[in-house]
């Protein structure tokens, strides 16, 4: 997947901010770096979107960075949200907290882990809920899981499935069996 060479721009980028974090003496321009920054972040190729919105993560308490941000958490590639949500997280955005709730609802499973380290990170305990759902495998796709439940609702398979395994509970002994043989 990344065996391609990163994009110039974004390779003089990461050389930029390395020169002018290691030495201190060098004048990095602030408006190239943010030039080629949110020009990497709105790029065709959505790699270099991808590491333009990682790089942005790096930028701590900065209004117009974590804006930057929240717009590629609406990028139509799933590597460029994941990106997105992952740098909310390294930049302390807690005003980011209600976009990372609402892309727990993306289709891609990445993503939405992605948003949920991140609502983790930020202190949202909603985060756990999403783990435990995936964990368990009630969560596997992008649908909330009201809507998977409707869904169960409406299958009379999935209906009598359930029925007998909760009617199974009851028999004492009977509920060891079904565990067994799921597994």
């Amino acid at each position: 997947m990344y065996a391609k060479k990163p994009p110039f721009r974004v390779a003089m980028l990461s050389s930029l901010l390395l020169v002018f974090g290691q030495s201190g003496l060098a004048q990095v321009p602030k408006d190239v770096s943010w030039q080629i920054l949110s020009s990497g972040a709105q790029d065709k190729d959505a790699r270099t979107r991808a590491i333009a919105t990682r790089s942005l993560g790096l930028v701590p308490n900065d209004g117009a960075a974590e804006k930057q941000v929240l717009e590629s958490l609406k990028d139509s590639t799933e590597e460029v949200r994941v990106s997105a949500a992952a740098s909310l997280g390294k930049m302390n955005a807690n005003s980011s907290i209600p976009a990372l709730r609402e892309a727990l609802h993306d289709k891609n499973v990445a993503v939405i882990l992605a948003a949920a380290n991140a609502l983790r990170t930020l202190g949202d305990s909603s985060a756990y809920l999403v783990f435990y759902a995936v964990l368990t495998g009630e969560r596997k796709s992008g649908e909330g899981l009201m809507a998977e439940q409707k869904k169960a609702l409406s299958d009379p398979k999935k209906m009598a499935q359930l029925g007998f395994e909760q009617g199974i509970g009851f028999v004492p002994f009977a509920s060891m069996g079904l565990a067994q043989s799921r597994h």
